[in-house]
């Protein structure tokens, strides 16, 4: 029997996103020597489902001086404030709730910038702390601190590995941890109640990008490549699925505008947050990953091809780890509207293709089962717990 371990699952994210899920999708298929404590920075939305998974706390992350304050007391002043006043006492918050639940191994999700304060609270009370790095981060005097200081990271792509090795961090303290996703749900979702549901004609092609709103997911590539298609295929449809969050809540009405500026509202599709992702996916011909900037892994495309559906990917980041190029999908340049087009008419005038291509997908998806990645991250738990 394998010894019990209490580890302190610290989620500092703005808001309910891939990290979050993911964190979730973990703990929901957790082995039970594992016992979470789970410590959000939010209650509010979707967070609410980490109550039912483990203990769960909140410590609110205090904002940082205001900009005025920092020019007035100057770089390193303001650093000095900025640490004394803001991280410090979440820190302190981090380390009480530590000694409370008699926490084995921190556990610090997303990047090394948002979890300086939950790494403070684990050095203070002498707990070993292990990354799951899911998220490019940047050379900081703090993030150099934290990445020093921990006794285990996981990378979720060759993109983030190579980020991670800036840091510092030895080879020999990292590991690979594949995303988990339920690829049986994906491949069986309904694409017909799906259509009848939004009274969609059942011979339109379907193009779908799912992605929160957050400004660089690229809907507004689509959006503008959209016309270009429909002069191929007049029927098309597009769905936008996800919805905004934080302080992303302008980018729908930019979307909104861009699409009644190209009079594209008959074809264009928004649809907000959905729990029926794999009855979109079912129902759609192409799937569409157009980020602009590098994708850290891209869940969205493992989802896709579990669906067993032609994914275009940005050729960048997480998605070259995902997609073999005329394989199982599709890479081509970011931020190229004109070329998305192109490629989306060459897949849909191409059915035969687009079936080849599904296939082979839904073969590389079963990397990514839900079982396989929580054999990783539990992998990596005993090698942090072990290296102190």
């Amino acid at each position: 029997m394998i010894q019990p371990v209490v580890v302190a699952f610290c989620e500092s994210g703005k808001g309910f996103g891939g990290a979050a899920i993911s964190l979730q999708t973990y703990l929901k298929g957790r082995s039970s020597w594992v016992k979470p404590v789970i410590i959000t920075s939010r209650t509010d939305g979707d967070y609410v489902s980490f109550a039912v998974l483990g203990a769960w706390e909140q410590v609110v992350q205090r904002h940082g001086l205001s900009t005025t304050a920092k020019r007035l007391l100057g770089t390193r002043l303001g650093s000095i404030a900025d640490n004394l006043f803001n991280i410090l006492p979440t820190a302190l918050n981090f380390a009480y709730i530590f000694i409370k639940y008699k926490v084995d191994l921190v556990y610090l999700n997303n990047d090394l910038h948002c979890n300086l304060a939950a790494a403070l609270g684990a050095f203070l009370v002498r707990k070993p702390a292990m990354m799951h790095l899911r998220g490019f981060s940047s050379i900081t005097s703090s993030s150099l601190w934290v990445a020093k200081n921990l006794a285990h990271l996981g990378y979720i792509s060759e993109a983030i590995r190579q980020n991670a090795l800036k840091f510092g961090v030895p080879e020999q303290r990292m590991s690979w941890i594949p995303e988990g996703i339920d690829v049986d749900c994906f491949a069986t979702g309904k694409a017909d109640s799906f259509k009848q549901s939004l009274d969609l004609n059942a011979a339109a092609p379907v193009v779908t990008l799912i992605g929160g709103l957050c400004g660089w997911k690229g809907q507004d590539v689509l959006i503008e490549a959209a016309p270009l298609i429909l002069k191929q295929f007049p029927q098309t449809i597009f769905l936008l699925v996800g919805g905004s969050y934080g302080h992303f809540s302008a980018v729908e009405t930019q979307l909104k505008a861009q699409i009644n500026r190209l009079n594209l509202q008959a074809n264009v599709l928004m649809l907000g947050d959905r729990a029926d992702v794999a009855d979109i996916l079912a129902a759609s011909d192409v799937v569409i990953h157009a980020s602009t900037i590098p994708e850290p892994l891209g869940r969205t495309v493992v989802e896709g091809m579990a669906a067993g559906k032609a994914v275009i990917a940005a050729k960048e980041g997480g998605p070259l780890d995902l997609i073999t190029d005329g394989v199982d999908g599709l890479l081509i340049e970011p931020r190229n509207a004109g070329l998305l087009a192109g490629t989306v008419c060459h897949l849909l005038a191409e059915p035969t293709l687009r079936q080849q291509y599904g296939a082979a997908a839904a073969i590389t998806a079963q990397q990514y089962t839900v079982i396989n990645h929580v054999n990783h991250v539990e992998s990596a738990i005993r090698q942090a717990v072990g290296s102190r």
